[in-house]
């Protein structure tokens, strides 16, 4: 549940991002299964029989204490549920009736079937999850350019890289270079003690996942918009937000631009707007699940059938593990 008096938005940032995980928990059991009881977010907590909550409390009163602690945090997945279905309206592709809750349809773009299973995969680094980052990063990135309008190109630079790409830093960038046709920014230009031409092991891509901008006509002062992905968990995401910097990339390249970069930052998860404005604070202008969903509900039908085409081979991957 959403708290909104004044000082709870950043109070209850850590109480609601629980709640937005029990309530992922839910949609992916119905996800799997095609419905789901919001008692499954706390199946857990029940088997260990205790709840974070309820540390501090006499044995004596556990028992009930545990039972008003389930029935509180049931009413905020409840309500946190609601919120999605109501922001995310025909994007959303489940159901809630009372305490369950159904998978009704697909969603248009597939965009959230991905991001939520994405976010209950077994792992991002074991084999065969392993390709879920890199398919996260290629979405975001048609997402963005979808959301900049027509005049918007760019690629994903990411690791591992794709096969059109080169693998090393020094001729990816010389490579945006060139697809972005300007001669003076991009440019290759390593501080004097760092190496002329580091190999994969000791640079990939500078922390840039991905970048997008609007080409103008003759190529100079483009405005660049410069992604960082995350798909690991929310434990570790105000580090990774903090990953990408303008100046990390002037280290090897200068200018990268003339007009200043926009730092963006990429989630699978559905961020409550308590965590969305921390995030947004370190990371720059943040695409969570939600608005990921929303930029690509409004994709014209070929740029979505090839993203659901995209999509579609890792949340199949996800739901069979």
């Amino acid at each position: 549940m959403i708290s909104n008096f004044p000082g709870a938005l950043w109070t209850n940032r850590h109480k609601d991002t629980r709640t937005g995980i029990r309530a992922d928990e839910v949609e992916f059991r119905a996800l799997k299964e095609g419905t789901a009881s919001l008692t499954e977010a706390l199946r857990d907590e029940r088997i260990n029989g205790t709840t974070s909550e309820e540390n501090s409390i006499g044995v004596a009163n556990k028992w009930h204490r545990r039972t008003e602690v389930a029935d509180d945090q049931m009413a905020h997945i409840s309500l946190e549920l609601r919120r999605r279905s109501e922001q995310l309206g025909a994007a959303w592709p489940f159901m809630l009736d009372g305490v369950t809750l159904r998978q009704t349809r697909e969603s248009p773009s597939l965009v959230y079937e991905f991001c939520l299973s994405i976010s209950r995969a077994p792992s991002i680094v074991r084999k065969p999850f392993d390709t879920l980052p890199a398919v996260f990063e290629s979405a975001s990135l048609s997402i963005l350019k979808e959301w900049l309008g027509k005049s918007a190109t760019g690629l994903r630079t990411g690791w591992p890289r794709s096969q059109d790409l080169p693998t090393k830093c020094k001729d990816l960038f010389s490579q945006i270079q060139a697809r972005a046709d300007c001669q003076h920014e991009w440019r290759w230009a390593p501080d004097p003690y760092l190496p002329e031409d580091p190999s994969p092991n000791e640079l990939k891509e500078a922390k840039l996942d991905l970048l997008a901008w609007l080409q103008i006509p003759g190529g100079q002062g483009q405005v660049y918009f410069a992604g960082q992905c995350a798909c690991g968990s929310d434990n570790d995401m105000e580090d990774k937000a903090r990953e990408l910097t303008v100046a990390g990339i002037m280290r090897w390249v200068k200018p990268p631009s003339f007009v200043p970069l926009v730092r963006c930052f990429f989630v699978p998860f559905v961020l409550p707007p308590n965590r969305l404005m921390d995030i947004i604070n370190i990371g720059g202008a943040t695409f969570d699940r939600t608005r990921l969903c929303q930029i690509a509900s409004n994709m014209n039908a070929k740029n979505m059938r090839n993203l659901k085409a995209m999509l579609k081979p890792s949340v199949d991957l996800v739901i069979r593990a």
